[in-house]
């Protein structure tokens, strides 16, 4: 007999990630991607290598006084529905209560040939998206790793038959978003095939209804 009652086993301090495939115009998004790169400079911020957009706001202005939605309209199509997709999650998974998801931000990503996004997080954002909008196989996948504590530890290192692990790998697919907390830290490997993989990162605030 242990001396001991039954453990009561449960999950604390746990994140989350959810993904879905988005009814989008993955054909016009490509092309407008190709545009915005002649159109908007390169900003070295993640992106080592390849090209990374500057950050539009959800104003959808752009500093040369045009409208974003006339000059790139899929682009702030996919906007409006990561917006509201991300408010429909928030309320399924009950992360907070009468609140929805109110200001974005977000940018275009380039890998290409043996370019990469070095590792960093998104600030203050309380959730950040990634979209794919070109992915050729084999392309290079995100890395979301874990930031608390428990990376000091051997306890939770590949011991994936309790769900845990120092690092979880997500292949890019063409039109799949992911969403994830704002504060997890993560990385895009090194683009090992030579074909350009395209996706577009969001910065996502939460507001009280």
């Amino acid at each position: 007999m242990q001396p001991w009652t039954e453990p009561i086993i449960e999950d604390i301090f746990t994140d989350f990630s959810v993904s879905s495939i988005f009814d989008v115009d993955i054909k016009k998004l490509q092309e407008e991607s190709y545009d915005m790169e002649k159109i908007v400079p390169n900003q070295t911020r993640s992106n080592i290598g390849g090209y990374q957009s500057d950050i539009f706001y959800a104003e959808d202005f752009y500093h040369f006084g045009e409208s974003l939605r006339d000059m790139f309209p899929e682009y702030c199509k996919l906007k409006d529905i990561v917006l509201e997709y991300s408010t429909d999650v928030l309320q399924k998974l009950r992360v907070v209560n009468n609140h929805y998801v109110g200001d974005v931000a977000w940018w275009v990503n380039k890998n290409i040939y043996q370019s990469y996004n070095q590792i960093h997080n998104h600030g203050r954002a309380d959730l950040i998206g990634i979209f794919y909008t070109k992915s050729p196989k084999d392309s290079s996948s995100l890395v979301v790793t874990r930031n608390d504590g428990s990376s000091y530890t051997k306890l939770y290192r590949e011991n994936l038959t309790m769900g845990y692990s120092q690092l979880l790998r997500y292949p890019p697919e063409e039109g799949r978003f992911y969403l994830f907390p704002g504060h997890l830290w993560h990385y895009v490997l090194p683009q090992e095939v030579d074909e350009d993989r395209i996706s577009t990162s969001y910065n996502m605030y939460v507001k009280s209804l």
